[in-house]
């Protein structure tokens, strides 16, 4: 059998790529599994992309737990189809490039994988010498890109340093100055507490309540509009999606291409069913 025959059968014939390793089923047929660590290294990449993280910062935080992956290497798997569990067969003289759909078990799944198509698109596309590095907020450093250095004054970034025993700490510091390390712990412990200290006049929130409960009861018509509306989107990104699929299979649209697609429309179609959900609430839970 030959390489290529191999890939169009959706197995993976050539050397595998990191986070990948040889085996054989029980067949004695050559297939690639999950590398138990390196599998567990892709997988984070992809997750913590998709968290804000720069290729840098994830470059230097492996890095520090002596993890070695050139930057290169992860530019390269962040690409790489066969982490979604698809396969990529190459033109021939006779027909066009397709991708397929793998044997082997995917390390990350499509929709993690297109989330972050779309956040390296955003970045090459949309991304100009005016938008700040850190502005985008993440779970773990919600200050992020928002508090600003004692010493210098320049916004302060935030990442996770290994300690003795192995554990990772989160630490808010400045890449400017580079003076100024506050744990991250400190940090939202000190923001909770004043949240917490600030109090809102009693007669000032009955008068937002009257407000909002008179805005609400007039949205919930244009709440059913608009969900319909969104139905509407949504059907044809579907819609969209297929014809694409439909067009990559015939060979009349390069995978890569369609991969581009898939990850534009699969970002659009997260947020509309957001939307969608948030439209669906009973108007109860916005006055608790």
């Amino acid at each position: 059998m030959t390489i290529r025959q191999g890939l169009k059968q959706g197995r993976w014939p050539r050397r595998p790529v990191y986070g990948f390793m040889s085996a054989k089923n029980e067949k004695g047929t050559h297939i690639i599994v999950h590398h138990p660590e390196k599998s567990l290294v892709v997988r984070e990449i992809f997750e913590e992309v998709a968290k804000g993280f720069s290729q840098k910062e994830i470059r230097v935080n492996l890095t520090k737990r002596e993890i070695k992956v050139s930057r290169n290497n992860i530019h390269k798997i962040l690409k790489n189809v066969l982490y979604m569990g698809k396969i990529i067969v190459p033109a021939s003289e006779t027909e066009p490039k397709v991708m397929v759909q793998g044997i082997h078990e995917p390390i990350v799944s499509e929709s993690l994988f297109y989330e972050v198509q779309q956040i390296l698109s955003g970045n090459r596309k949309a991304r100009g010498k005016f938008i700040p590095k850190y502005s985008k907020l993440r779970d773990d450093f919600h200050l992020r890109g928002i508090l600003n250095c004692n010493n210098c004054g320049h916004t302060m970034t935030a990442s996770f340093s290994k300690g003795e025993q192995g554990k990772r700490y989160g630490y808010y510091h400045c890449n400017h100055c580079k003076e100024q390390r506050v744990s991250s712990k400190k940090v939202h412990k000190a923001f909770d507490e004043l949240l917490l200290s600030l109090e809102i006049d009693t007669s000032v929130h009955e008068l937002y309540t009257a407000i909002l409960e008179e805005q609400l009861q007039g949205s919930t018509k244009e709440n059913k509009s608009e969900i319909k509306k969104i139905q509407k989107q949504l059907d044809l990104i579907k819609e969209r999606l297929q014809k694409s699929q439909d067009l990559m299979l015939d060979g009349k649209l390069a995978p890569e291409e369609y991969v581009d697609i898939r990850a534009r429309y699969s970002i659009q179609e997260k947020e509309l069913k957001s939307k969608k959900m948030g439209l669906s609430l009973p108007l109860k839970n916005y006055l608790n």
